[in-house]
């Protein structure tokens, strides 16, 4: 019998029912291991229909991307997409047939020379894994440390929905606590199982006895879809790690060069094909009648996000899902958030309106260009300053500095530079919680910005009436570099390991964000784009965690194509400061111990 949209709908809540006993979720997690790319509610009907299949996309996926037909007879796996009752089919790699034209599918198994691989990607993506003994451990660790950086993303839709289930009884720390290691213990076992690792050494029945408090279809449909794209995460770097030791092993396992910032090559420019964006590695070819775009007004055109689109052009087909996510009323599984855009029925996404209109839409470059290109000039900018401004209130001074610069000593930053900084300006100690004080002037000289960091505490802040557009900074007499960081710790930290290694520290402009959001281009960067109109080369020193590493790509795929980009994570720690220190302990000196 035909699927229907309300026989599937049965079919899901029956299935969700038995989720809940702790065997069957531990069957389901090594399937969605398997399928991670699939959303959860996808991955429970999938499951419930084909719980052996190795690899599910659509027909007209597998035909296009792998030039594999789906065998006649064959039906695949229906799913509802949206919130209409439009079904969609999935069809394992089993269904598909080979023809002249078909191309490798790229499946991956982890071998044992691929572990250490492995580990270091993970560490790469995701900055030094604690506790990670062996390649378990590793896995694990990664997991713990991945739930650590994206538990609270669903947290307040969890409370708003725990009425009803036997999560309501708990507090907000017996809640956090049970979400937390229901998803850390999930995540684990998805990433061990996929990885050919048996989980059973690992865990135990009683690691998933929390699962029976998420006795709803709301509560476990937040439980689920936490957990497969949280493991997602690692999974989708995982899989490009084993593909690239798989085409190229030597080259893979060879440990990774320390980077050094001035010497290093750009970070590789994408290349699409038409469908999914465009070409930047050489100029289009102009045709009878086709509108040829520059690269500025190209640059102009991916400024627009796609959120400020639909807010100002399309608020019909816009959603919002919970605070800070929206999707769109034609495409239930595309959500939008942090800057950016994911289809995850359809397993891509995208960074601007322009990646949308290309790859949603199906337009051709050309005419998602003409669509955009008029409506630039009202949609925020990312160059274009703000008129209004804001009045900064400054803190009281200290009628010394001797708290902040012992501070900045201790993190291992040099007396050179810490009297420069104060010196002029960009760095006093404030009255009367005698925090130091990171001041961001704009191009006339006027202070616009004040970063406030405890010396004595783990107190961050920033003062009152400070605009991030103007954050941090130290600005170079003449280059055409620009080093950018997340704070101004990181920034002096990057300036100390230049003096180590024997050069200028302000040869190049050097500037802080003011933190990272992950959403389009932070204001701090778009600003001193604007005022320095001669850079030509951004080195991105972000830290070495998901945030970091999201920004960072954000930054890169918002700017592609007008810099030489370079992405510059700090080798060893979490930020630089971390790397400073390393050094430092390894023997490094700087100019306040090199006498000692």
């Amino acid at each position: 019998m035909a699927a229907t949209y309300d026989s599937l709908r049965a079919l899901s809540r029956q299935t969700m029912k038995k989720l809940l006993d702790v065997q069957e979720w531990r069957k389901f997690l090594a399937f969605a291991s398997r399928s991670f790319k699939l959303p959860f509610p996808a991955q429970v009907l999938a499951y419930a229909q084909r719980p052996d299949a190795a690899a599910l996309m659509k027909s007209s996926d597998w035909e296009a991307v792998y030039g594999r037909p789906v065998k006649k007879g064959c039906h695949g796996v229906p799913v509802p997409e949206g919130r209409g009752k439009k079904l969609v089919y999935y069809y394992d790699i089993a269904d598909t047939r080979e023809t002249d034209e078909s191309r490798p599918v790229p499946l991956w198994h982890v071998r044992p020379e691929n572990q250490k691989g492995i580990g270091k990607a993970l560490e790469s993506y995701l900055g030094k894994l604690e506790d990670a003994s062996g390649f378990a451990g590793t896995l694990l660790a990664a997991a713990r440390k991945t739930v650590a950086c994206t538990l609270d993303d669903r947290l307040d839709d969890l409370a708003a929905h725990s009425p009803g289930s036997l999560l309501e009884e708990l507090d907000s720390d017996n809640l956090l606590a049970a979400y937390r290691t229901m998803i850390e213990n999930s995540v684990g076992y998805m990433l061990l199982s996929r990885c050919g690792l048996d989980p059973s050494p690992h865990f135990i029945d009683e690691d998933f006895y929390g699962l029976l408090d998420f006795n709803t279809p709301s509560t476990l449909t937040i439980l689920g879809s936490a957990v497969t794209e949280t493991a997602a995460m690692c999974l989708s770097v995982i899989a490009k790690a084993v593909r690239r030791m798989q085409a190229a092993p030597a080259e893979a396992e060879r440990a990774p060069a320390v980077p050094k910032p001035a010497l290093l090559q750009p970070v590789p420019e994408k290349r699409y094909t038409l469908q999914g964006g465009w070409l930047h590695s050489a100029r289009p070819r102009r045709h009878p009648g086709m509108m040829y775009y520059g690269k500025d007004a190209i640059m102009d055109v991916r400024g627009i996000g796609l959120l400020d689109y639909l807010q100002r052009y399309e608020p019909d087909n816009l959603r919002r899902v919970s605070p800070g996510v929206f999707c769109t009323k034609e495409h239930d599984s595309l959500r939008i958030s942090n800057g950016k855009w994911y289809w995850f029925s359809q397993g891509f996404g995208g960074c601007s309106a322009l990646d949308y209109l290309i790859k949603v839409k199906n337009l051709p470059f050309t005419t998602a260009m003409e669509r955009l290109h008029g409506k630039a000039a009202g949609m925020p900018s990312f160059f274009a300053p703000r008129n209004h401004e804001r009045k900064l209130a400054s803190p009281n001074p200290s009628p010394s500095s001797e708290r902040t610069a012992a501070y900045l000593l201790k993190r291992g930053i040099g007396q050179a530079i810490i009297d420069y900084c104060l010196r002029t300006g960009l760095l006093y100690e404030s009255l009367p919680y005698h925090n130091a004080v990171f001041v961001g002037f704009d191009a006339r000289g006027q202070p616009r910005y004040a970063a406030l960091r405890g010396v004595n505490s783990s107190f961050k802040g920033e003062a009152r009436g400070s605009d991030k557009r103007f954050a941090f900074r130290v600005r170079a007499a003449d280059s055409a570099a620009l080093h950018v960081f997340e704070g101004a710790v990181d920034l002096l930290s990057y300036a100390a390991l230049e003096t180590l290694d024997g050069r200028f520290w302000r040869r190049d402009h050097l500037l802080s964000l003011g933190g990272v959001s992950g959403n389009g281009l932070p204001p701090a960067l778009g600003q001193f784009l604007h005022d320095e109109r001669g850079i030509r080369k951004i080195g991105l020193h972000l830290d070495n965690d998901p945030p970091g590493r999201r920004a960072a790509e954000c930054i890169m795929d918002c700017l592609r194509g007008r810099y030489a980009l370079y992405d510059l994570p700090p080798p060893q720690g979490k930020d630089y400061n971390d790397w400073l220190r390393l050094r430092l302990q390894q023997g490094g000196q700087n100019d306040a111990t090199e006498n000692l």
